[in-house]
């Protein structure tokens, strides 16, 4: 019995001295950035636990940093050593003013679940690393300057529910394992400068209720699949060069309401079957090449407050 009480002393004593060189670290790295004013309260705390942008584990490991209050410019995002973070659940480095590009080291981070580095200067290409974070379920990288082309290795990210990669220069095609991110509820690849066809598989992603592919270089058709988003609510398709007709498997889609097909090469009728989209509050069919007539029953849309049916070839 002695031995044993001994053995478990000796791996309470290891593993209390291994978390206080973890903390010891997790100090070392926050404040090496430079992000924080050490002079002023709370910052003046030696422990980064009690500061208003960090939470810890009841182990005093960070799990949190989301800065929202620094004001900074020009900072890099290299100036965070994210390997000294083995238990980092939410990166909210959002509006900071960051420059640089997206460290390898990002792969390191196992327990993310959260990571937010939108309206930022990042550059270079998103890291195929970020495949490594099998955990994260929320990943916005809008308004950056991204280039190159969307990652394959973000098929692994199985838990991802929401995807923003607007608002960049990101080009090359949709990858086709996007398809296989069963869980995605939000997807925005808007303001970029991808090409190719949007594909049928898109209607895989089941739980999809936000759909943005709107200004960028997208040809061919809308696939007919897109009926299976039954839960989509949001669906912008505009600024592209899409032609051929507008599905009328889109009257499945019972819980739209924002529509927007715009500023592409669209030809046909409007379908009737636009009438079944009860919840619709924005519907923009402008600027494409529809003909025939308008129809009389989009006036018994009763939430309907935008409609642009404007430079195309209808009549009354």
């Amino acid at each position: 019995m002695g031995v044993i009480v001994a053995l478990l002393l000796c791996y309470a004593s290891v593993t209390s001295a291994s978390a206080t060189l973890m903390k010891a670290e997790e100090k070392r790295a926050l404040l090496q950035t430079k992000w924080w004013n050490t002079s002023i309260t709370p910052y003046n705390v030696s422990d980064p636990c009690y500061w208003y942008e960090i939470s810890c584990n009841d182990f005093g490991s960070v799990t949190q940093i989301s800065p929202l209050r620094i004001t900074s410019q020009h900072r890099r995002i290299g100036d965070l050593n994210l390997t000294a973070f083995s238990y980092l659940e939410e990166l909210e480095l959002s509006r900071m003013g960051l420059i640089g590009t997206i460290p390898i080291q990002i792969e390191t981070l196992q327990h993310l679940r959260h990571l937010g580095l939108s309206h930022n200067n990042l550059a270079g290409t998103i890291p195929s690393q970020i495949g490594a974070l099998q955990y994260l379920d929320y990943l916005d990288f809008s308004h950056n300057n991204f280039i190159g082309t969307i990652p394959a290795q973000i098929e692994a990210l199985e838990n991802l529910a929401s995807l923003d990669l607007s608002n960049n220069y990101l080009t090359g095609t949709i990858p086709t394992q996007i398809e296989a991110l069963q869980n995605l509820a939000y997807l925005d690849l808007s303001n970029n400068h991808l090409t190719g066809t949007i594909s049928s598989q898109i209607g895989a992603i089941q739980f999809l209720n936000h759909l943005d592919f709107s200004h960028n270089n997208f040809i061919g058709t809308i696939p007919a699949q897109i009926e299976a988003l039954q839960n989509l609510a949001y669906l912008d398709l505009s600024n592209n060069y899409l032609t051929g007709a507008i599905p009328s498997q889109l009257g499945a889609l019972q819980y739209l309401h924002h529509l927007d097909f715009s500023h592409n090469n669209l030809t046909g009728t409007i379908p009737t079957q636009i009438e079944a989209l009860q919840n619709l509050a924005y519907l923009d069919l402008s600027n494409n090449h529809l003909t025939g007539t308008i129809l009389s029953q989009i006036g018994a849309l009763q939430y309907l407050n935008h409609l642009d049916f404007s430079h195309n070839n209808l009549t009354a």
